[in-house]
Order: C-alpha cells, then structure tokens, then sequence
C-alpha cells in the first residue's frame, strides 16, 4: 500500500515511493529472451540446444563429426619420419610402423585379419619393424627387407640402393625408402606381397615352408 500523503506547514510531503519491482524483472527477462532469440537464430552463438533449432528450421540434425579421411590420418602418422625427396628424417616414434600398415591394408582389399601374419614376418621373423635393420648374412634391408630391387635412379645418399621403383613406389619414394623412410618401406613391402603372394598370411606360409626363411 502506498506511503500516506501528509500536509504540514503549506508544504505537501509524500512518503518513501516503493519501486515497480515485477513490471522491470519482466521488462529484463523479456530483454534477455529478446537477445537470445536474435543470436539463437542467427547461429553466431554455440548453443546445447542447437539440434533442436537446426530441426526446427528444416536443416535437420546437424551431421556428426566424422574421422579424418584415410590418407588424412596417414599423413599425420608419417609426418614425424618421412620427408620430401633429399630430406630424409629421424627414427620411428613408438608403434608408428605398425599403425601405418594397419591404414594400408584396405588399399590391397585386406582386413585387420591380415595384420597378425604382417607383424610375425616383419615384426618377429625379419625386420622387427626397424627401418634401418640389415641382414649381416644377405644384406636384405629395412622393415620390408628388400634385396637388390633398386635401379639407376633410386639409390639413397649413402648408396643404399634395395627398394626399387616398382610395387607401388615411384623413383623418389625408392630413394626415400633406400634412406630409411618406413612409410615408403612399408608401401613397397605391401606391394610385394600383393604381387607375390597374395595377402600376409600367404607370404607368411611361404617364409615358414622354406628354410632357410624368405618370403
């Protein structure tokens, strides 16, 4: 209830004015959802409830992020070691190798499957994944462990010359695979067994059938 008006001396006096408190509380909240509205729509804001709008505007539901296309993700693998032609790069981080096969496998139409038999003839038979291991008895080389494959254009700077321009690789990527690149050796080693044999697996039989062991 209002403050009584009073009359003294000539002089009228009002008493304390209490303030519309619920009239502005509506007038701010009508400001905000005013605000909110305006950005919500105009998608310049990052909403929870984004799907909801994106429907609602006949958009449908917002397309879920997907995994980094193929070659994408073996880019990001290989970055750390392999380089352009003449700039060849450090050692392996741990594991990359392998999970650099595992992406190329598909490329030869063969599944995870085919990575036990991949990983027991190069990871325990021939090379253990070592891009710079070298058979003292043949000379073979690599993780793939090519022997005298390469030609007049393929050598390395050091004259490592055992990948060759073929089974998939050009003559730069030779060279690059001749200097210890594993992306390139691995390229190449795949390609091998593709054309040789088949798939991992048959390679593997066959290292396994001969003796002393080759694939």
């Amino acid at each position: 209830m209002p403050s009584p008006v009073t009359v003294s001396g000539g002089d009228v006096k009002a008493g304390p004015v209490s303030a519309p408190v619920i009239p502005l509380l509506l007038i701010g909240i009508g400001g905000y959802l005013a605000w909110f509205g305006i950005h919500y729509w105009r998608s310049d804001l990052k909403w929870p409830s984004d799907p909801v709008k994106a429907i609602l505007q006949g958009k449908g539901l917002p397309a879920t992020a997907q995994p980094a296309p193929e070659a994408a993700q073996l880019t990001a693998l290989t970055s750390a070691y392999t380089g352009t032609e003449g700039a060849y790069q450090g050692s392996l981080p741990a594991g990359a190798a392998q999970n650099t096969a595992k992406l190329l496998l598909s490329k030869y139409g063969w599944g995870l499957d085919q990575m036990a038999a991949l990983n027991t003839l190069w990871g325990t038979d021939e090379s253990g994944w070592n891009s710079r291991a070298r058979n003292p008895d043949s000379g073979a080389y690599g993780i793939a462990q090519a022997l005298g494959h390469g030609g007049v254009d393929t050598a390395a700077p050091d004259g490592t010359n055992e990948y060759g321009a073929q089974y998939g690789l050009t003559a730069a990527e030779a060279r690059q695979a001749n200097a210890g690149s594993a992306r390139w050796q691995i390229e190449w080693g795949l390609g091998y067994i593709a054309s040789r044999y088949g798939s991992p697996d048959k390679a593997l039989a066959h290292e396994n059938a001969v003796n002393p062991h080759w694939y």
